[in-house]
C-alpha cells in the first residue's frame, strides 16, 4: 500500500509462541495493525483465549484487533473475555463473526467506554442491529466476493 492505507494482516497460532512468531513476520513485512483469531487446533477455555491474546498482545510493535471466527476456530471469544482483552491499550478492535446477536450486544455494552476500542462485526445481516447498538463499522465477507454489486 505504500503508506497509502493501513494493512491489517490476519494471523494465528496453534501455541502463543507460534501466534507471536507470526505476528512478527507480518509486522515485519510492513503490516500496520496485526488481527489474531484463537487457535483453530484446540479448543480453548476463556481464561486460556485471554492468556493467549494476552501474549501475542505483549510481543507485537503494532495495534493488535481480536477477530472471533467460531466457525473456523471451533472456539468462541465470551463478551467478558473480550471487555478483558480490549482494557490492554494495544488492543483497539474486535471483529465478531460469530452467529450471536445477544453475545454481540452484551460486548458492545461492555466496551462502550473505550475510546480506543472498535467494535465491527463481520455478519452482514447482524450490521445494521449492531450499529444501532454501537459498533463503529463492519467487515463483512459477502460483498467482498463481489464488491462491483
Amino acid at each position: 500500500c505504500r503508506g497509502r492505507a493501513p494493512v491489517l494482516a490476519g494471523i494465528t497460532g496453534q501455541t502463543a509462541r507460534q501466534g507471536v512468531d507470526n505476528a512478527r513476520l507480518v509486522v515485519d513485512a510492513g503490516a500496520d495493525v496485526v488481527v489474531l483469531t484463537a487457535p483453530s487446533f484446540y479448543r480453548l477455555r476463556q481464561d486460556e483465549l485471554i492468556d493467549y491474546c494476552g501474549e501475542v498482545a505483549s510481543h507485537v510493535t503494532v495495534p493488535l484487533v481480536i477477530y472471533n471466527m467460531p466457525w473456523h476456530t471451533r472456539t468462541s471469544f465470551e463478551p467478558e473475555t473480550v471487555a478483558t482483552l480490549a482494557r490492554r491499550d494495544n488492543v483497539i478492535g474486535y471483529k465478531d463473526s460469530g452467529p450471536s446477536l445477544p453475545a454481540m450486544l452484551r460486548t458492545l455494552r461492555l466496551v462502550r467506554e473505550l475510546s480506543h476500542f472498535s467494535f465491527l462485526t463481520g455478519d452482514e445481516r447482524l450490521l445494521v442491529p449492531t450499529l444501532l447498538a454501537g459498533a463503529r463499522g463492519g467487515v463483512p465477507g459477502g460483498p467482498l466476493v463481489d464488491p462491483g454489486t
